[in-house]
Formats: structure tokens, C-alpha cells, sequence
């Protein structure tokens, strides 16, 4: 069969029949190496596609990353699938490219969310009973509150290692009790596991993460969802499935596959953010089989996951990106938070986080602006020093034993020069900490020009844990205002 070039594809090019009032749903699979885990995953997403054929049209794409099975095994049962039309596209990458596959698959270049009610995606490996999508249906219908719906998991079936089973059993646990809360679904966010969602929901989705150079990681979505969207991220309590690559039954094949071996290649070829797996750029043609047709397409590269390629980090250009924002912030006497990860519960301002989504930056909402922390230990090169408050809790403490004393000094000169005159920054330290015993012993702010007054505040008064002092830091009317 030939195959043609073309300019562009839509995946879901299909043109859809608007006289019935079928709901439509794209059901997304990535499929990897294993023909006896992806012909089993398929088969029962098949028979669930011919159970509810009157009331629902599932187109099923699946998504190859390129292996050793490949040409041998799973492209040819793959494509004879599509040609028969009993799958709708099968689209397979000439080179493993990890979730960067599925982040094209999704990607609105290749995915016309315009044709869609609901999408499905998820890893090639979930076996699903039958009654998994008029449950997750129900659930998104009735249950405004709940933006993704996962299929639950027998992990009683994790059995590929020691460890694996253990985890399972704790999960298993975890999950028994939580359904037995009087809710239609489970209140517990998962992997890609057979997750369904609203197209356009979806869509807003990938379209916010992609723009920001973020890659399809279940972790990343979630937080998406949850401090983005502030939307709940849930599985369903009648429906179980079973992932069948940690279940030793099906995990077990006769490709030696070393994982350590795949992340030595990507970081030979110069990609460097972590993990390094699932946050790089690698890009491949692929080959997208339909019913008695193979088109070839060269898919957008993806947007940069910054930084990627480069040994020193940089930032965006924060001011000029978000100046505004900043502004409206401290003008309204906002604070400038450092904090280990992005938390929970929260007030507004300005956050900088060393364990945040994985990108630059986010916002959660007008009066509040989370930055990703770039490097070691460092403060963004924000040019507006206007803030009235910065606080570092104890920010610090589990980085000081890990870096130079010199670079911490450097790290307080500054966070101090983001504040305006008669602005303060707080600190909590150990009371063993180096640079608590510093600033207690020689003011070497004062000695880089920055006009302050340091003192300690009353542990009582500061409701402290014992062994730790809060160090406020308060800057002198006389210091010069950059704004």
C-alpha cells in the first residue's frame, strides 16, 4: 500500500453523522512492546465499543511508541485492526519517543476535540470490565464537581516484584475505605487509567499544558486539575479493572527491556530535566493506519520543556510576562512566599517553589502566581522590588546542608532587595542552623549595602516548634527603592 505525504492531519478527520443523537467518545491508547498485555487491553475495550454501539459511537485510536515488537508483532495485528475498522486509527512513532507520543496524540494538531463528547486516554495496559464507560458517563453527567473519572484498579493483582505487591496491598486498603464514603465515586486521583473526560475540558487541558512546555505525566495533570481547574480528579466504585504490566502474569516477556539503558540514551543525547524519561523533546514521524489507508505525518515539535539542552537554568522573562500581575499584587500589599511545594491551602501573592509542576510558572488565579524555582538555590530576577513581606518559613532548612555557606549569604542579599522601604522578611531556623548563628554574630546584609535591622522574635509569641527561632529582617526606610 503507498503511502502519501501530506501537510497535515486531523486524527479524528472523521466526518460524523449529526442526525443521530449517539453520544461520541475518542478512547486514546498508548501501547508498548507487549502483545500479550496490548491485545488483551484492546480486546476488552472492543467488546465494551460492540455492547454499547446502539447508545454510543467509541472511535478507539492506539498510539504505538516504536520497539523490538514493532514490525513483528504489534504493528502487523495493529494495522490488520484498523483495516478491518474494528479500531479507528492506529498510529504508530518509527522511534520510542515515551509520552511525547501521547502528548502528539492528544495535541489538538492531531485530535479534532470539535467531534467529540468525551475523550478517553489511557496507558495500553488497563484491562476494563464491562460497564466501565456508562459508569464513568453517569458519574461526569450527575457529578459537576468531578473533571476526570478513572477506572479503579484491582492492585491486589500487583504482582511483578516484592515491593509492587506491597504497594498494591496498601492501595487495595486505602481505596476499601474511601469507597465507603456515601458518594457515587471513589475520592482518589490515579494514573492514566482508562481516564475519561469532557472534550472540551480535556482540551483546555493539553492546550494550558503544552503552551507551557509540561508533558503528559499523570502527576502533572493531576495538579492541573486540581489547582488550575479546582476540580476533583476521581475513580469509579463499581467498575475494576487490572493493569496488567505490574500483574507477573502478564508483565513477564521475552524482550529484555532495561529502562536504565533508555534514560542513559536520552541523557547521551543531551536532555537533562528530570525525570529525564518523560520530560525531554524527542520528536518522530509516524505512520497512521486507517481503513485501507496509511498516511505519514510529521507531527509539530512540541513546545520547549524550559530547560531542555542547556547545563544553566534560566527563567522566563517574568517581568515583561507578568508585570501587570506583579504589580497588582504588591500593590495590594500581597506577600512573596518561598515554599518547598506547591501547597493545598494557600493565600494569595507571589509563590516561589522548588517542587512545583516542572515548568516556569503557573497561575492559579488573578491574586495569586506560582514561579518554578530555577537551579540550586536561587531568587527569579524580578525586577519590581515592591513587596511589603517575604517569607521564607523554613525554606532553608533542608537546603543549607547541602550548599555553600557563601551561596546562601547570597541567596538573603537577594530576597532582601525585593523589598520595598519598611518591608520585613521572616525566617524560620534550627537552632544549630550556620546562617542563623551568622546573622546572630555579624550583620553581613548591612555589609553588602542593604539597610536592615535583624532580630529575633519570641518563640512564644511565634508559636515555634522546640529548637527552632523565627528571624525577622526588616528593612530600613533608607533603602533604595528600585521600582
Amino acid at each position: 500500500m503507498p503511502i502519501l505525504q501530506i501537510e497535515k492531519i486531523m486524527i479524528s478527520e472523521k466526518q460524523k453523522n449529526n442526525s443521530d443523537n449517539k453520544i461520541k467518545i475518542a478512547c486514546i491508547l498508548l501501547a508498548f512492546l507487549n502483545i500479550k498485555v496490548v491485545s488483551r487491553s484492546l480486546e476488552s475495550v472492543i467488546e465494551e465499543k460492540h455492547r454499547i454501539s446502539e447508545r454510543i459511537e467509541l472511535d478507539i485510536y492506539v498510539v504505538e511508541n516504536y520497539s523490538i515488537a514493532t514490525e513483528s508483532e504489534l504493528s502487523p495485528y495493529l494495522s490488520d485492526l484498523a483495516n478491518k475498522g474494528i479500531i479507528f486509527k492506529y498510529v504508530k512513532f518509527l522511534n520510542n519517543i515515551t509520552n511525547n507520543a501521547f502528548d502528539h496524540a492528544i495535541s489538538t494538531e492531531m485530535l479534532d476535540y470539535n467531534n467529540y463528547d468525551y475523550i478517553i486516554a489511557s496507558d495500553g495496559d488497563i484491562e476494563i470490565p464491562i460497564g466501565t464507560i456508562d459508569e464513568q458517563l453517569s458519574i461526569l453527567k450527575n457529578c459537576h464537581e468531578v473533571m476526570v473519572c478513572s477506572l479503579q484498579i484491582d492492585s491486589t493483582n500487583w504482582t511483578q516484584t516484592h515491593g509492587i505487591a506491597n504497594k498494591g496491598k496498601a492501595l487495595s486498603e486505602e481505596i476499601a475505605n474511601l469507597a465507603k464514603e456515601d458518594k457515587p465515586y471513589i475520592l482518589k486521583e490515579a494514573g492514566f487509567w482508562f481516564l475519561m473526560f469532557r472534550s472540551k475540558e480535556l482540551e483546555k487541558i493539553v492546550t494550558f499544558a503544552q503552551s507551557n512546555g509540561f508533558r503528559v505525566l499523570d502527576i502533572t495533570y493531576r495538579r492541573i486539575v486540581y489547582f488550575i481547574e479546582k476540580k476533583l480528579w476521581v475513580m469509579t466504585k463499581k467498575s475494576i479493572g487490572r493493569e496488567l504490566n505490574r500483574d507477573e502474569v502478564f508483565s513477564k516477556s521475552y524482550y529484555s527491556v532495561d529502562r536504565s539503558a533508555i534514560k542513559q540514551q536520552f541523557i547521551n543525547e543531551g536532555w537533562n530535566c528530570q525525570p529525564v524519561m518523560y520530560q525531554h523533546n524527542k520528536i518522530s514521524n509516524c505512520l497512521i493506519y486507517t481503513k485501507n489507508k496509511v498516511l505519514e505525518f510529521s507531527p509539530r515539535k512540541l513546545m520547549d520543556f524550559n530547560p531542555i539542552k542547556i547545563e544553566k537554568y534560566t527563567y522566563d522573562k517574568l517581568d515583561s510576562f507578568f508585570g501587570t500581575i506583579l504589580d497588582e499584587i504588591t500593590r495590594a500589599g500581597l506577600p512573596l512566599r518561598f515554599i518547598s511545594k506547591i501547597p493545598k491551602v494557600k493565600e494569595a501573592g507571589v509563590y516561589i517553589v522548588r517542587k512545583g509542576l516542572g515548568a516556569s510558572f503557573y497561575l492559579e488565579e488573578s491574586n495569586t502566581l506560582f514561579i518554578q524555582m530555577r537551579g540550586e538555590i536561587n531568587v527569579p530576577p524580578i525586577s519590581k522590588k515592591s513587596f511589603l513581606m517575604v517569607d521564607m518559613g523554613n525554606f532553608l532548612e533542608p537546603l543549607e546542608p547541602l550548599t555553600e555557606i557563601e551561596n546562601i549569604d547570597k541567596f538573603l542579599i537577594d530576597a532582601c532587595d525585593l523589598l520595598k522601604p519598611g518591608g520585613f522578611m521572616q525566617i524560620v531556623f534550627p537552632n544549630s542552623s550556620k546562617t542563623l548563628n551568622k546573622l546572630g554574630n555579624s550583620n553581613f546584609l548591612i555589609e553588602n549595602n542593604i539597610d536592615c535591622t535583624i532580630h529575633k522574635v519570641d518563640s512564644d509569641e511565634a508559636k515555634l516548634p522546640k529548637n527552632y527561632s523565627l528571624i525577622r529582617i526588616e528593612i530600613g526606610n533608607n533603602h533604595k527603592d528600585q521600582n
